[in-house]
């Protein structure tokens, strides 16, 4: 892949300082601006990884769709609700996304929408923020969304366990003004909060006394009745939602654990696939359309400190032979020399406070029989990509280097002690703003987020952050669809919004 020198990483490019000194308001880049002139918090990948100004899968099936249907969506993945609103699992970020809403949405092209804030400015400095809730916004209980609402359910995400992104990425300081009007003070001044407030781990779900699912006030709704998802998830329009859907229902069917293919034999209408093998598959039956979306994942070669440093240039020798459309079978997959997505290299990111995995956890599992050292790649196991990655660039550094299998925080937990001496690992980027992406990564593993919160490159080769973080590719899923559907969007983070689901058709659907 050739990239244009404008867009290559650089020893001093700082695409944080790009971010920070946009305006409070924020948008999507210019579709007219050539690819050597994009800013580099602003690059996307195209049909073949090269870096381009706007983001390409956007417009999958979004046509219009007519009015009237009842649709039936399959997941191969369980779907937990008491983890509302912060998706585990590809299934629930697609089932929650339909059901639950942050106060902002960031659309596909990187440009912000109102959520349940229907507007919000910043001062000066952007050090302190005021949102503008809806005035009709309603909980399917009948609830008003106010201030109020909205604090009691970003109190109640802070206490889930296991919470998937750091919610302490950027501490906060929220007051109630009144029943419409958040005040929210970042621990620094931020022009991009409004974009870290469209992760999902600032959605409103509450718990409520006869409620089994947790109450939302998305465009799609459920009854106080609906059973866990054993199997299935009825969903119905939120008539009093802006954006309530143009279908009567939209049935979620969980199949958790299966092959993909098997799932033909419920007659979905619309399904997710990752897999090469599945895309083939649902290519070759007559009553599918099978419809690339936009890349959505990040597969990135680490290094902590400490491991060699001539087997490390064997490995990043590997990495650059590797051609990812060429030697990947397991995914649809592309080069892409970034460490975010989308955007340009990072050397410093706003990171909040980090809690470091305790060492005895070196002993759960499978770690203590791993035979693990510094000849060892680790990675996922559970992550067919990640796994190839893993075998692919073993075999093109040689010399020994060799690759084991784990649980995924065994093998983050791996790296952080240096008990292996690299890693692929798998990122969803699910902030869309590079810096916070980072940011994010960091929080998650706390032997890379030391290095990041360290400041720029180090004068010493091979000692850097960026020298440790090394791109390998993008992958991205498919849209298997029966019939003539259309009427999909596709969020910031990739997640595909059903709400104007529909056959492509003029006249309504009975």
């Amino acid at each position: 892949m050739t990239v244009p020198k404008q867009l290559r990483p650089g020893l001093a490019v700082l695409c944080t300082a790009a971010v920070l000194l946009a305006g409070c308001g924020g948008g999507g880049p210019d579709p007219t601006t050539a690819p050597d002139q994009v800013p580099l918090d602003l690059v996307w990948p195209d049909e073949h990884g090269a870096p381009i100004a706007h983001r390409a899968g956007c417009d999958a099936l979004s046509e219009d769709a007519a009015r009237g249907g009842s649709f039936m969506v399959a997941v191969a993945d369980s779907v937990r609700p008491p983890r509302a609103p912060l998706p585990t699992n590809d299934a629930e970020r697609l089932v929650f996304a339909q059901l639950y809403e942050a106060l902002v949405r960031v659309a596909c092209d990187g440009s912000l929408a109102p959520g349940l804030a229907v507007a919000w400015e910043c001062d000066d400095s952007a050090a302190v923020w005021t949102f503008t809730l809806r005035e009709d916004a309603r909980l399917w209980d009948g609830t008003t969304v106010t201030a109020q609402v909205v604090d009691e359910a970003w109190r109640r995400n802070r206490s889930l366990p296991g919470v998937p992104t750091r919610l302490d990425l950027l501490p906060l300081q929220v007051r109630v003004l009144d029943e419409q009007h958040l005040e929210i003070r970042p621990a620094r001044p931020n022009r991009s909060l409004p974009r870290l407030l469209a992760h999902p781990a600032w959605a409103v779900a509450l718990v409520r006394p006869g409620w089994t699912w947790p109450v939302g006030s998305g465009p799609a709704r459920l009854r106080a009745s609906t059973p866990p998802p054993l199997p299935e998830i009825v969903c119905r329009p939120n008539p009093q939602h802006p954006r309530a859907p143009r279908w009567k229902s939209l049935v979620f069917v969980t199949r958790p654990g299966g092959d993909v293919r098997d799932l033909v034999a419920l007659d979905a209408d619309l399904l997710m696939v990752r897999g090469r093998a599945g895309v083939d598959f649902y290519r070759e039956l007559a009553d599918y359309r099978v419809t690339p979306l936009p890349w959505d994942r990040l597969h990135l070669l680490v290094a902590p400190r400490g491991f060699d440093q001539e087997e490390l240039g064997h490995l990043r020798a590997a990495a650059t032979a590797l051609d990812p459309t060429r030697d990947l079978t397991a995914a649809s997959t592309a080069p892409w020399p970034y460490p975010t997505l989308p955007g340009g290299p990072v050397t410093r990111a706003p990171v909040g406070r980090i809690d470091p995995l305790p060492r005895e956890s070196r002993l759960d599992s499978d770690l203590a029989a791993a035979r693990l050292d510094a000849q060892t790649v680790v990675h996922d196991r559970d992550d067919p990509v990640a796994a190839e990655l893993a075998g692919r660039l073993t075999a093109l550094a040689g010399s020994g280097v060799r690759t084991v299998g784990l649980a995924r925080t065994d093998a983050v937990t791996a790296l952080q002690w240096s008990a292996a001496g690299a890693g692929v690992l798998t990122v969803r980027p699910t902030l869309a703003d590079p810096a916070l992406q980072l940011a994010d990564l960091a929080g998650r593993f706390a032997w890379l987020g030391r290095a990041v919160l360290a400041g720029p490159r180090s004068s010493v080769p091979g000692d850097s952050t960026l020298d440790r973080i090394i791109p390998l590719a993008v992958s991205r899923p498919w849209l298997v669809t029966r019939g003539a559907l259309t009427g999909v969007e596709v969020g910031g983070d990739g997640t595909i919004l059903l709400w104007g689901l529909g056959a492509a058709a003029t006249e309504a659907v009975p």
